[in-house]
């Protein structure tokens, strides 16, 4: 009886034993990851690239920010196997100005500057309303319509390799897993766009020649967070950028998704970057101050009502994000080394 005894409670210790040990098994290392950007006709969007610039004369140096789609993509297992043929995946790459895997969005980068006749009276662009003059619609113009502005007119830029604008853009060699939480690209490849010359006959008269045009990306030191606060969806590089005859070298600090925000103040601006719902009604002041919600529920004079939001912006928390007023942008306001650690 004993025995028997004995028998069961060994058993009962074994499962309890498989058990915990299934409880607690190591989980496979989380492999290097990024946003799969711009894919399966979701229309995600792409990175939004800050740029810090190092050296540089000539328009080129002088940008704020460019946009980059990424993909991971890896051979596939051999037949009746489940092993991957490489263990290491591809980078594909499309940074500005050609920048969508999937939709196709065109390049185009110039335009008819003296394309203005949003505001004028005639097709060649000869005469412009005056206030008080009357209308195609019946009515009279006032002095906001006497405003001849730009129209743009852009235009679209082709390389003869690349016709339909969709094609990758470069490659590189992404390591399959992260260490000490980063994953660092090598071997980047076919990082240009040679755009042919284009003649453009102008809305309002003649022709203007746009030479052709190389645009060319080059990255170094360049490594992709793989962390829990942000998994795949932060990196930073150096870039070296050329088009036509400029050169400029930059620091890149990216990051996804790209939120954009605006508003009266900086507060309804950092309000639409908040990563959190608000359910509350919420009153700002139109020139900056302290909020403030009046006895019947509504804003007090010269405050602007916001109503509730039911979600929040969709950019990680952890970046805690605040607007960039001068480009649009929601951006982290946390470091490198905040998120890495």
């Amino acid at each position: 009886m004993n025995t028997l005894r004995i028998g069961f409670l060994g058993l009962a210790a074994a499962v309890a034993g498989f058990a915990l040990s299934g409880c607690f098994a190591s989980q496979p290392a989380p492999e290097c990851n990024i946003t799969q950007t711009s894919g399966g006709g979701l229309g995600l969007g792409p990175y939004h690239v800050q740029l810090t610039k190092i050296d540089g004369t000539g328009t080129c140096s002088e940008m704020k920010y460019i946009n980059v789609g990424m993909q991971r993509s890896r051979l596939p297992p051999a037949m009746g196997t489940t092993t991957p043929v490489t263990t290491e995946f591809t980078l594909n790459l499309k940074p500005s100005p050609a920048v969508d895997m999937y939709n196709g969005l065109r390049f185009f980068a110039d335009y008819d500057s003296a394309n203005d006749c949003t505001k004028y009276t005639t097709d060649d662009c000869s005469e412009c309303f005056n206030e008080g003059d009357a209308l195609p619609d019946g009515g009279v113009a006032g002095a906001r319509d006497n405003l001849c502005v730009l129209n743009p007119d852009p235009v679209y830029r082709v390389d003869p390799n690349d016709m339909s604008g969709t094609g990758q853009l470069g490659t590189a060699k992404l390591p399959q897993f992260p260490v000490d939480g980063v994953c660092t690209p090598t071997d980047f490849a076919g990082m240009e766009q040679n755009f042919q010359e284009e003649v453009v006959d102008l809305v309002d008269g003649g022709t203007e020649v746009f030479p052709a045009l190389l645009v060319k990306t080059e990255w170094t030191n360049f490594e992709i967070l793989s962390t829990a606060k942000a998994p795949g969806t932060v990196w930073r590089a150096k870039l070296k950028y050329t088009e036509g005859t400029c050169v400029a070298n930059y620091d890149a600090f990216a990051f996804w998704p790209e939120i954009h925000c605006g508003g009266e103040t900086q507060e309804i601006a950092d309000d639409g970057c908040d990563p959190k719902e608000n359910l509350n009604t919420q009153c700002f002041p139109e020139t900056g101050g302290a909020s403030t919600i009046s006895a019947d529920g509504g804003c007090d004079t010269g405050f602007i009502l916001v109503p509730p939001r039911v979600l929040g912006s969709g950019i990680n928390p952890e970046f805690k994000p605040k607007c960039d007023m001068d480009v649009g942008v929601c951006k982290p306001t946390v470091t490198w080394d905040e998120l890495k650690n």
